[in-house]
């Protein structure tokens, strides 16, 4: 076989290690409304309104099928649109302990780890991307043993909205990308 044929073959087969993986668990959670579930809503919604009023995004991936060492991972949420005032400033850490995206709720917050791992200024694009290979290298090695997702939160100070595509929608999912 020449070459290049081994290399489209190798590419097919996923042999140079590159992984998508969609969330087993979505959803966002309102302070306004801290009783509240959106695990059925339309949207992921991120949004800072001020220290009394902000909507953070919760994620979980089932990371079992990853072998190998990690060289990067990205998360990456599809932008549905963008109702940004000024530049939302987010950051990314991870839950430590179980949810349910169909009943987690403000008041029921599961614990979240207190390092941020990527905190970086929103830009309006098709897509918003967190660097969380520090994460995932950190559970496949066993540093971090109690891994339930990513908890996506906003700062800003000024009002700023950032709605993304949930797991439920056919199109635009959130995806977790590997390289190893």
């Amino acid at each position: 076989m020449p070459y290049g044929a081994n290399l489209r073959e190798k590419k097919r087969r996923g042999k140079f290690g590159h992984t998508v993986l969609y969330p087993i668990g979505d959803t966002y959670v309102y302070n306004y409304y801290p009783d509240d579930n959106y695990g059925a809503a339309s949207v992921l919604s991120l949004y800072w309104g001020d220290s009394s009023d902000h909507q953070e995004i919760l994620l979980n991936f089932n990371l079992s099928s990853l072998v190998g060492t990690i060289k990067k991972a990205t998360l990456k949420l599809k932008r549905q649109r963008s109702l940004i005032a000024t530049d939302l400033q987010s950051g990314i850490k991870y839950i430590k302990s179980a949810w349910d995206a169909s009943t987690v709720t403000y008041n029921t917050l599961p614990t979240i780890d207190s390092n941020i791992y990527d905190y970086h200024l929103n830009v309006d694009g098709e897509y918003e991307n967190w660097d969380v290979t520090e994460i995932i290298q950190n559970v496949m090695s066993g540093i971090i043993t109690d891994f339930n997702g990513f908890y996506i939160f906003a700062e800003d100070g000024v009002y700023a909205d950032d709605l993304f595509y949930p797991s439920s929608v056919p199109y635009g999912k959130p995806i977790l990308e590997i390289a190893i």
